[in-house]
């Protein structure tokens, strides 16, 4: 067989030729349409069908195509649907609806008997004259966490929808009956037309893969609507087999869902899903267990499908997932029960690092150094690691203009956390001066790798009395000297003074809106919290220091900047001593 073949089939076709009907694996996403996505569908097929409410200007030679379908079949046999569930299992709704509506007509007229009959055919696989309710439906839902597949068992058995169900099978289905009494209460005419065109004018493009890997790679290929096949939904089936053959499925099922829940809401993710990131965040503390540290690019999914899925087939990995996944919502609610707020601050400031893989540090170091049964982690010994991977992230990626240079260290440094070495980025240490010269001619103003927001926020906590912040607050970078002031008074001075470090600070980005263009002493109010005519008090800036800079100065000059340039540079480069970073 080829890796994959195309057909143009009409829906008819589609459902009558496959003769084992159609299998929603279990590593797909739930049936999601509501009502919005159905009545386009409904509308499109209408507008197509009955042109004009004029069903006998139809063009019977005419095709409506619907979009590709991509299957495979598997190795029981059975036809598995990658791309396309969604349009499909409507479409069959559809198709259940109308059965039943021509079923109450009771005619003799051939061309609706013949209607009626292709309609049980596509619907259903094999179907007892004597017992209608025994028939297999040609459509089978094995998505996991779905509670909803017996629902859709039945409603495509029964054509009926008890008053209790609340799946969205059960909820469009009421729709398109409604829509579809409405249509044969004008005419039922207008719904045997809509029902006979749906079946043999109405096309999809039928793509059969000959494996897995190269449907989900056409899939990927094609899909331009809804989101792709997530890693974590194919590793998720991996796992729910697992658990099946334990007798485990509803353990599983429960666990799985509160890990989707706590990773959508503590994770951020530059790409996939919530749950790819804390696979991929796991990933690399079982790559460092291997000794792996090549920056070779290796997706998520060719990790871990690795002999068979052999990885997430070990003990202990839904634990550790789990584990994992409750140190970064302990991260993200800054959990002061499960760290001191020295521990807290120093997260706060990485939560600003121009790289993730922080986030990848953490977790190895995390993983690898929990203790008990609250898997906590030692305060002293966690905080100095912050220092250590602080102050490299930060130094480095000044040295270097470029945070993607930081893989290759901090690769190497997995390993020597799995291995009880202390980290140390020794091979990695920055040249004094290489430093000093990077740092003096960065560009603050317009900075691509976010390294200016990271070092402000690191300088506002080497102030004790800095408070720490909710991670909610949104931060902005604000220029104490505004360019329209600093262009009034100081044209003779240095240019480079306007668009240094020393004239930047954060500010919550509520305080720092249209602020750019005032003169210092109109800044200071808003830094006090002190607005208006009236001098009305608000909260201010809870940036303690730029409160100090309000409270103690009138005016904010040239020297100012230069001073605090300097001040923010020396103090780094005792922070890198102190890490013994520097040659």
């Amino acid at each position: 067989m080829a890796e994959l073949s195309a057909e143009k089939r009409q829906i008819i076709r589609l459902f009558q030729d496959e003769k084992v009907g159609f299998l929603i694996p279990d590593y797909q996403r739930p049936y999601a349409w509501g009502e919005e996505e159905c009545r386009t569908l409904w509308e499109d097929i209408l507008a197509f069908a009955i042109p004009n409410n004029e069903p006998d200007k139809f063009n019977d030679d005419a095709e409506y195509f619907l979009g590709p379908i991509v299957t495979f079949k598997n190795d029981d046999g059975k036809v598995e649907i990658i791309d396309g569930q969604q349009r499909l299992t409507t479409i069959l709704l559809m198709l259940r609806v109308f059965y039943a509506k021509i079923e109450s007509l009771c005619t003799r007229n051939e061309d609706i008997v013949v209607l009626f009959s292709d309609l049980g055919k596509c619907i259903w696989m094999s179907r007892s004259r004597r017992d209608r309710s025994n028939g297999i439906p040609k459509l089978e839902s094995n998505v996991i966490c779905e509670r909803d597949s017996d629902e859709l068992n039945v409603i495509l058995k029964s054509g009926e929808v008890p008053k209790d169900y609340k799946s969205n099978y059960a909820i469009n289905y009421r729709f398109i009956e409604r829509w579809s009494n409405e249509l044969s209460a004008e005419s039922i005419e207008l719904l045997l037309r809509f029902s006979e065109r749906l079946l043999y004018n109405c096309i999809l493009l039928s793509i059969r893969a000959k494996s897995q890997e190269v449907a989900l790679q056409v899939f990927s290929t094609l899909n331009d609507r809804g989101l792709p096949l997530s890693d974590s939904d194919v590793f998720k089936a991996q796992l729910y087999k697992k658990y099946a053959s334990l007798g485990r499925v509803k353990e599983f099922t429960s666990r799985w869902k509160a890990l989707e829940q706590i990773s959508r809401d503590c994770l951020r993710q530059r790409k996939g899903t919530a749950m790819d990131e804390l696979f991929l965040r796991y990933m690399y503390y079982e790559r460092a267990i291997q000794g792996n540290a090549s920056t070779e690019k290796t997706s998520l999914r060719a990790f871990f499908e690795r002999n068979g899925y052999e990885l997430l087939m070990k003990d202990g990995v839904l634990e550790n997932l789990e584990s994992l996944a409750a140190f970064w919502q302990a991260v993200t609610n800054q959990d002061p029960d499960r760290f001191s707020d020295d521990v807290l601050k120093k997260l706060y400031i990485l939560n600003f690092a121009p790289t993730n893989l922080w986030t990848q540090l953490m977790s190895v170091y995390f993983l690898h150094y929990r203790s008990g049964s609250d898997d906590l982690l030692d305060d002293y010994s966690f905080s100095k690691f912050l220092d250590k991977v602080t102050a490299f992230i930060l130094g480095y990626t000044i040295v270097k203009q470029n945070s993607n240079s930081l893989r290759t260290p901090v690769y190497y440094e997995f390993i020597n956390i799995v291995r009880d070495r202390p980290v140390t980025f020794y091979r990695y240490k920055m040249d004094r001066k290489a430093f000093v010269d990077a740092f003096e001619y960065y560009d603050y103003f317009s900075d691509s790798r976010h390294i200016t927001k990271s070092m402000l926020v690191w300088w506002a906590f080497q102030d004790i009395e800095q408070p720490l912040l909710p991670l909610s607050l949104a931060i902005g970078i604000e220029s104490i000297l505004s360019r329209r002031e600093y262009n009034e008074f100081f044209v003779k001075g240095n240019s480079w003074s306007i668009n240094s470090i020393g004239n930047k600070a954060f500010i919550e980005k509520d305080l720092n809106i249209s602020k750019d263009d005032f003169r210092f002493d109109d800044k200071r109010r808003y830094y006090l919290g002190i607005s208006g005519a009236k001098g009305k008090r608000g909260e201010g800036t809870k940036n303690v220091e730029l409160r100090s800079l309000a409270m103690t100065l009138n005016e904010y000059l040239e020297n100012d900047i230069v001073e605090r340039n300097d001040r923010i540079r020396d103090k780094f480069l005792e922070f890198l001593d102190r890490e013994n970073l520097l040659w």
